[in-house]
């Protein structure tokens, strides 16, 4: 009896290999692609076909959950961002199904965190797609690695994603690495998030895999050249070093210490002529990040068109923007030159103004303060809310200012992904009626706990 309950056990729920399938197509959708399909992309019908089960399915669990099931805030965010977009599709200058594209884009691909969190209650298969996940990073990171080593001995098919261009730099042999994720950008981003998920959970179950994974990422952010990324790496392992720890503020003084202390010993390398002709010549110091290169200075330029076009299109409708899908790059503004290719934040306030970017800011706030409630109510377990937190305040506070790489389709997917997970892994260690970060949760000690991840990732 005891052998046919835990056969039992160990089988997988219909929504694990309904996520299964979303992650595989959100992390290699490249290599999906390469499956002759017409002008569709393979990657996008299945990431779209699932993500419409996953709603419907969401929808259904919490109309029938009992009345302990508390809905979280940042799900009446997402209703009513939801709401928003909606509203504003009537009267829009834009096609419908632009509008409908971006309204996909933007906001339904969100519910998938809705499906993750109310419809996972087994926390090894959260861990068998957590780890699944990092698998898939690995593959993608490697590939990238090698799109840049080997540059155009590579054949296009295999440097060239069907739906992005491949970059490069003016002057140069460079070949930005995308792992036939997307572009450059939001190929960056994934790794950016893929570095959060990775030492959130070395910092809570330490393993030398972690390690060699995290090594191989760094040098996949290297690979891709963008400035975003490489800063975002580094705030991101900043950022969930400091959080991780029981006193934030210790953990930040200590911080601050360890950068001084590089710094001081970068200056003295400096010192040293040979060390200082070598930075001389550095691409990365003198032409990437000085800006002494015609394609980054190009990228300047049009970071602060980008900038200037979004403010002016702000004003002329503060309050509602002027339409959903008018900056897309086949949009009726972008024929006139005046929509805003890069710059999440300055796109969105263009197209929504002021009230479709407040409720982009409570979703962004409601999601990260939850994260932060169950990282807290966890003792420090939930390595995915850890995760979500570094990755979210860096993107909305940094980078969609400068690149629209969070609404790339892999790395929006998946962060989504991962906040439902997070989400899922607190209800599973909460008692119920009790809200993540509030109720009296039954927690066994730290040392239980930890005993029983490394259990479940052996």
């Amino acid at each position: 009896m005891k052998i046919a309950h835990d056969a039992t056990r160990r089988q997988r729920s219909p929504q694990f290999f309904l996520a299964v399938i979303l992650i595989t197509a959100a992390s290699i959708p490249g290599f999906i692609n390469l499956i002759p399909s017409g002008s569709a992309l393979l990657s996008t019908f299945i990431i779209d076909a699932t993500a419409a089960v996953m709603l419907f399915a969401a929808m259904a669990t919490l109309l029938r959950r009992d009345s302990h099931a508390a809905i979280g805030g940042w799900v009446v965010a997402l209703v009513v961002l939801t709401a928003v977009y909606l509203a504003l599709m009537f009267g829009g200058t834009e096609p419908t199904a632009l509008e409908l594209t971006t309204f996909r884009n933007v906001v339904l691909y969100s519910y998938i965190a809705v499906f993750m969190a109310y419809t996972f209650d087994d926390r090894r298969e959260i861990d068998a797609l957590t780890n699944l996940v990092l698998v898939l990073a690995g593959i993608s990171s490697v590939f990238g690695i090698l799109q840049a080593v080997l540059g155009n001995r590579l054949p296009l098919w295999l440097l060239r994603p069907r739906d992005a261009e491949v970059f490069g730099y003016f002057g140069t042999d460079i070949t930005r690495s995308n792992g036939l994720i997307g572009n450059t950008i939001v190929f960056a981003t994934y790794l950016t998030l893929m570095i959060a998920l990775t030492f959130a959970k070395y910092m809570v179950r330490p393993q030398k895999r972690l390690i060699v994974l995290g090594v191989i990422l760094l040098a996949a952010v290297y690979t891709t050249f963008s400035r975003a990324a490489i800063v975002g790496a580094a705030v991101v392992v900043a950022l969930t070093f400091v959080l991780s720890r029981r006193d934030v503020l210790r953990a930040a003084v200590r911080l601050v210490a360890i950068l001084i202390a590089t710094s001081a010993v970068a200056f003295a390398i400096y010192a040293i002529p040979a060390a200082r002709l070598a930075a001389a010549n550095s691409f990365l110091y003198q032409q990437l990040f000085l800006g002494n290169n015609a394609s980054v200075q190009g990228s300047n330029a049009g970071h602060a068109l980008d900038i200037a076009l979004g403010v002016q299109q702000f004003n002329q409708s503060p309050a509602i923007g002027v339409g959903l899908g008018s900056q897309s790059q086949i949009s009726t503004l972008s024929d006139f030159g005046i929509s805003i290719t890069d710059g999440a934040f300055w796109s969105r306030l263009a197209e929504t103004g002021l009230l479709g970017m407040g409720a982009h800011i409570a979703v962004a706030l409601t999601t990260i303060v939850f994260a932060w409630r169950l990282w807290r109510s966890s003792r420090r377990t939930n390595y995915l809310a850890l995760a979500y937190i570094s990755y979210a305040s860096y993107e909305f506070a940094v980078a969609a200012f400068v690149n629209s790489g969070y609404y790339g389709k892999t790395p929006f997917v998946l962060a989504w992904a991962f906040f439902g997970l997070a989400v899922a892994t607190g209800r599973t260690e909460t008692t119920e009626g009790d809200s993540p970060g509030r109720g009296r949760s039954q927690f066994p000690e730290r040392s239980d706990v930890k005993s029983e991840l490394d259990r479940l990732d052996a």
